[in-house]
């Protein structure tokens, strides 16, 4: 395994946190209470057309690999991938985005260099998190980093 970098632990902790801090914000006087996380991000199910995943561009599939990248350093992607099925078969991708609106999120989708090309196609749908867990370890004496 890697070693990551000081920065990446960084990251790992700021991203635990931004999920994180708005649960916890309270008005003065107003009860202790559990709060939902009540946080909008956006996913996109993206679809291959027929036989285009064999037979896709190269020059196509690394522009759209450089994309995918350029948005997780950017901060606008949270997290992507294949979706299989329970034989590994491919099924769909799925990627989760930052977005303020539905309009932005869509704009972001049809950017992707396999949606211009005509290689697939993608749906957009708003997430609202309400609940659910990170566990994000950082240990500062080896500036390493893991998440599950």
């Amino acid at each position: 395994m890697n070693k990551p970098s000081k920065t990446a632990v960084l990251a790992a902790m700021l991203v635990a946190t931004s999920f994180i801090a708005p649960a916890f914000t309270q008005t003065a006087g107003e009860a202790k209470k559990p709060k939902l996380l009540d946080k909008p991000l956006w996913v996109m199910f993206t679809h291959d057309l027929p036989g285009k995943r064999e037979t896709v561009d190269p020059k196509i599939w690394a522009a759209h690999l450089a994309s995918d990248v350029a948005q997780e350093k950017d901060g606008t992607r949270v997290m992507g991938g294949g979706v299989s099925d329970k034989d590994d078969k491919r099924e769909f991708g799925m990627i989760v985005y930052r977005a303020k609106n539905y309009e932005e999120a869509l704009k972001i989708a049809n950017a992707d260099p396999a949606v211009v090309a005509g290689e697939r196609t993608v749906d957009v749908h708003k997430w609202q998190i309400n609940e659910g867990r990170l566990n994000v370890t950082v240990n500062f004496s080896d500036a390493s980093a893991s998440f599950q």
